[in-house]
């Protein structure tokens, strides 16, 4: 097809994923020329789409970059108001950039510190919290700046140009890449960093994947997931923590002791496996198990009981609720062979004969 042989002005193939969202209309539109019986058959049904990169993001933003674009604004005028509010508001709620255009005063509820956010991507309404900074900087901004930027009989919608209009999709994107040259970052990206930002903060700091898809706005988890691969800090203390090369560095090694474990109290903070890891290379001694390995033995052991009751049972219904009345003797004769191979404390030990020889 015209769109596998098309290229870019340089001569370089078109991306995966620029194919992938050219291809998929010409594929939905021969679909439904075939259920409106235009045509016979369906000419792209055998059309696969290439597979699209997973790609993480290239820049993700530190707390202190953040606070740098945020520190741009003029606030000495009224657009540098406006301009700070609209950009607390997309790093509290990482709300993307159509969504914060179409943003209404009536979707601002300050008692309970949420954004409705109406008809976002997808066409679907979701509520979103809003910070407490965020949300002083919004209501300064209208308070004392919209009032001089609304027109007579505005249509409520809250971030206005000077014309008294609704920002367009690039003119929202210029104004943040300003702000973001102007703290020194180069010509990394606009209003998507933000959301980058608070994302990949939230999920070091501790919150759930499952909210942060909320607060996003995904449909799909896996499309939140990414988040997960680009947040490393967790596993920068863990190897931190573990690899003898941070010990060396450190001026400890695998038989430092108590001098080891002392100077780093982020060891406490790690998973019982892991700490119990460390513990032992770190004091050298491997002949008594630690506290932390005895509760995962017996965890393990606990499990392991679960799992055998469960499969006794599933197999005595299995075998015998069909013909119980029938096969009743068969049935506990089987009940006790499988309960002696799977049970970890075999009942038959008591019924064998003592050994007296």
């Amino acid at each position: 097809m015209c769109v596998l042989l098309k290229r870019k002005a340089n001569g370089a193939p078109l991306s995966a994923t620029t194919q992938a969202s050219r291809i998929t209309p010409i594929r939905k539109w021969f679909r439904w020329l075939v259920r409106q019986n235009r045509i016979l058959y369906n000419p792209a049904a055998d059309l696969d789409l290439p597979k699209v990169e997973e790609r993480l993001p290239k820049h993700v933003l530190t707390i202190e970059e953040v606070e740098r674009v945020l520190a741009q604004p003029d606030l000495t005028t009224p657009l540098g108001v406006r301009d700070r509010a609209m950009l607390e508001v997309l790093y509290s709620t990482g709300m993307r950039r159509m969504e914060i255009i179409g943003l209404q005063q009536r979707g601002v509820d300050d008692e309970r510190g949420t954004l409705l956010i109406r008809q976002g991507k997808g066409k679907k309404d979701r509520m979103v919290p809003i910070g407490d900074r965020a949300l002083a900087w919004l209501a300064k901004y209208r308070d004392e700046v919209r009032p001089e930027l609304a027109p007579a009989g505005d249509d409520d919608t809250l971030f206005l140009t000077v014309s008294g209009q609704a920002f367009s999709d690039n003119r929202m994107t210029q104004m943040v890449r300003v702000y973001v040259r102007a703290a020194g970052l180069g010509n990394i990206g606009s209003c998507h960093l933000f959301r980058h930002a608070m994302a990949t903060q939230m999920l070091e700091n501790g919150a759930d994947v499952r909210f942060i898809q909320a607060m996003l706005g995904h449909a799909d988890i896996k499309t939140t997931q990414v988040y997960t691969r680009v947040s490393i800090r967790a596993l920068k203390d863990i190897h931190t923590a573990t690899h003898p090369d941070h010990w060396h560095a450190a001026g400890a090694g695998p038989r430092a002791g108590n001098r080891y474990l002392g100077s780093d109290r982020r060891i406490e903070q790690l998973p019982g496996q892991a700490r119990a890891r460390v513990e032992i290379a770190a004091t050298g001694r491997t002949d008594q198990p630690t506290a932390a390995i005895q509760a995962e033995a017996r965890l393990r052991l606990a499990r392991h009981r679960s799992r055998a009751s469960s499969a006794l049972i599933a197999a005595r219904q299995r075998l015998f609720a069909p013909r119980r009345l029938r096969h009743r003797g068969w049935g506990n004769f089987f009940s006790f062979y499988l309960s002696i191979q799977l049970s970890p404390h075999s009942p038959g030990d008591s019924l064998r004969p003592a050994n007296t020889t």
